[in-house]
Formats: structure tokens, C-alpha cells, sequence
């Protein structure tokens, strides 16, 4: 898509989607945890896209999925741009069943993928650049809905229940008359959460729990990427490229229904860099020396948005936090469950690449060496 951020892979031959192999300008591109996509290069960057799915070359296998091969403009002697603006918006987008139910309005899309390219000479004939640059903005305001527990059953009432509904002790085994758990055998961990205003009463009238309260949300995502690539005719056997590769890209709920259901953000920079040289050493014998770096970094974070801080201390669960929010808690019941289990991430894979290779006609024979 080159909207930024690592998506979905395809799946080739049969093959589970880790098992692809994705490279740029001959350059390994692969987030290394997961085998993620790890940049997308802007479409109008691009001189060319490959995709193999079988008989790869040995300086190109290493998998047995697909090898999926991109390649960056290179600047001309003329000079060469674009300038593109991709816009969408959710006027004719329908809202979800569930805020139907509630009566909460649709999620509002608006969201801009800009950008622009430029080539040409800096030497003519000699040597030429390319740059490129895209950016993402996507806000997402609108409304979610969640299930809370009712005035009643905060205080023990749980006599709305269906017919034939029987809420036991789990001591003694036997009915509480009337379904009503008296406020002293209730966890004072969930009454401080059931009491809190960070917990809000339900405020749509639905048959049951489900999709009883309803309120302002907001998502937002921000990406910036862009590439630089210098060719060089250096003589008449002689060519080098260099080329970088960068890209910023954050996403983040900044806003749910309530509080205690934690936002959360994900912040993924990436570099990239390539170096190639190609010798002709005479007719029938040609080297190439290609060097490359990758950095892929993924941070995955919890966004406090309401400022509940370390809620496990506030309610009184013991042990301590590493993070604001509070721990995951499913309620059950048919409500949303609050908090959050905190798996988060913070890897910063780097890759350091170093391809030498050698290619010799001899009559009717190409031949390669490297490694």
C-alpha cells in the first residue's frame, strides 16, 4: 500500500506468510522477529517490482515462499517529478450494527496519502539523483460502544437476570434470596472500580448489557517515508548507486469509550541503506559488490489517555506496575472486560549485509561465483 507500517504478507506455494523474502534494490528489507513487511516503498518510486515464486537464483532464494524484489527510480539527464494527493473520507461509509443497536454515530474517516518525486542530473551523463517522499495523515474520530454493568448489579442486585437465573454462594453452594450478594462478600477491589466515575454507568437503553454505553473515540495515524538514491557513472566500466531509505510511522487510539479501556500505540522507524558496485573487468567477466544496512524498530506502547496512572495501587491490587493503566480484568458476565495484559515490545533488529558476486561468460556458458 506504501502507506506506512508493516501489514499482512501474502502466502505463496502452500507456505506459511514468514516464509517470504523481501529485498530492495537487491537489499534485505525483512523485520526479523516476525519476517514482517518491513517498508513499502511510495508506488511512484518505483522502477520495478518482482515477484518469484519458484527455481530462484542461489543469490536470491533463501526461501520457499516468494522472493519479492523492488527496485527505486534512478535519475536521467532530464529532469523527471510527480506530485500526488490520494484522498478518502466515510461519507459513504455505513455505520456498524452494533452503534446502530446503541444509537451511537458511525467512526468518521479522514485520510490524506500525499506525496512527490523528483530525478535528474547533477553531472550529465556522469551522475543523477532521485528522491521521493510520502506521507500519511489518518484521523478516525467517531463513537464506540461498550457493556457496563448497571447501577444494580454494582450493589450486589444481580435480580435483573433472566427468569430462572440463580446466582449461588460459592461457599455454601445454596441461592442468595433474590439473586442479591450482599455488598460485604464483594471484592473491595471491585466495588473501587465498580464506584469509580473512570467506570461510567450505562447511559443507552439496549435489552440486556450488551452495548449499553456509548462515547467518543478517536484514532489517528501519522507516516512519513521517503528515499534518496545517487547512480554514478564513475568510467566507462565503472557504475556505483547509493541509496537510503527511511520511514517514520505511528499509530495511536488516542481516545476510547472510557478510561479503563486503555488506548494503545504502535511507532515503527526504519532505515535502510545500499550500496552497489559494478566492475567490467572485460567482455566475458563482471563484478558486483552490494553492501547493505537495515534497521527496523518496533515499539508498542499503552496510551494512559485518561490518566488512570498505576490503577492496580488505586483499587488495591498488590504488586506493583511497570506501566500506568490497570491489569487485564474480564469481568464476564456479557461485559467488556477493563485494563490490559501490557504484552508489549520494544526490538531493535539490525542487519548488516555484505553480497560479493562474480559473473564470467565463457562461450556458450554464464557461470557466477560469490557468496
Amino acid at each position: 500500500t506504501g502507506s506506512g507500517g508493516m501489514s499482512a504478507r501474502p502466502l505463496v506455494n502452500g507456505n506459511r506468510e514468514q516464509t517470504n523474502n523481501f529485498l530492495i534494490d537487491g537489499v534485505d528489507m525483512n523485520e526479523t522477529v516476525d519476517n514482517l513487511i518491513a517498508y513499502q516503498p511510495s508506488p511512484d518510486a518505483l522502477a520495478e517490482i518482482s515477484v518469484e515464486t519458484n527455481n530462484y537464483a542461489a543469490d536470491t532464494g533463501n526461501v520457499g515462499g516468494a522472493v519479492i524484489s523492488s527496485v527505486i527510480k534512478s535519475g536521467a539527464n532530464e529532469f523527471r517529478g510527480s506530485v500526488f494527493e490520494f484522498y478518502r473520507n466515510s461519507d459513504m461509509d455505513a455505520n456498524t450494527w452494533s452503534n446502530n443497536r446503541s444509537g451511537a454515530r458511525k467512526a468518521e474517516r479522514t485520510q490524506h496519502i500525499f506525496g512527490a518525486t523528483l530525478g535528474g542530473p547533477i553531472i550529465k551523463n556522469k551522475l543523477f539523483f532521485f528522491v521521493d517522499y510520502q506521507g500519511t495523515i489518518l484521523d478516525q474520530p467517531g463513537q464506540s460502544t461498550a457493556s457496563v454493568a448497571p447501577e444494580a448489579w454494582r450493589r450486589g442486585d444481580l435480580s435483573s437476570l433472566l427468569p430462572g437465573t440463580v446466582v449461588r454462594d460459592p461457599v455454601t453452594g445454596l441461592p442468595f434470596p433474590n439473586n442479591q450478594i450482599p455488598l460485604s462478600r464483594i471484592s473491595p477491589t471491585a466495588l473501587a472500580i465498580l464506584n469509580d466515575p473512570n467506570y461510567p454507568l450505562p447511559n443507552r437503553t439496549v435489552t440486556g448489557v450488551t452495548g449499553n454505553y456509548g462515547a467518543d473515540t478517536l484514532s489517528t495515524t501519522r507516516a512519513h517515508q521517503g528515499d534518496l538514491r545517487l547512480d554514478w557513472n564513475a568510467s566507462a566500466n565503472d557504475k556505483l548507486f547509493l541509496r537510503f531509505s527511511m520511514a517514520e510511522y505511528t499509530s495511536k487510539t488516542e481516545k476510547t469509550a472510557f478510561p479503563l479501556l486503555l488506548g494503545s500505540a504502535r511507532e515503527q522507524p526504519f532505515r535502510n541503506l545500499a550500496v552497489n558496485w559494478s566492475h567490467v573487468f572485460n567482455s566475458s567477466l563482471i563484478n558486483e559488490l552490494l553492501v547493505g544496512y537495515n534497521s527496523i524498530n518496533v515499539i508498542t506502547s499503552l496510551n494512559d489517555w485518561g490518566g488512570i496512572g498505576n490503577a492496580n495501587a488505586t483499587y488495591g491490587i498488590p504488586g506493583g506496575q511497570p506501566f500506568a493503566g490497570l491489569s487485564a480484568i474480564n469481568w464476564g458476565g456479557g461485559l467488556s472486560g477493563v485494563g490490559a495484559a501490557a504484552t508489549l515490545e520494544n526490538n531493535l533488529p539490525k542487519g548488516y549485509q555484505l553480497n560479493e558476486k562474480l559473473t564470467w561468460i565463457k562461450g556458450r556458458h554464464a557461470l557466477k561465483f560469490g557468496g
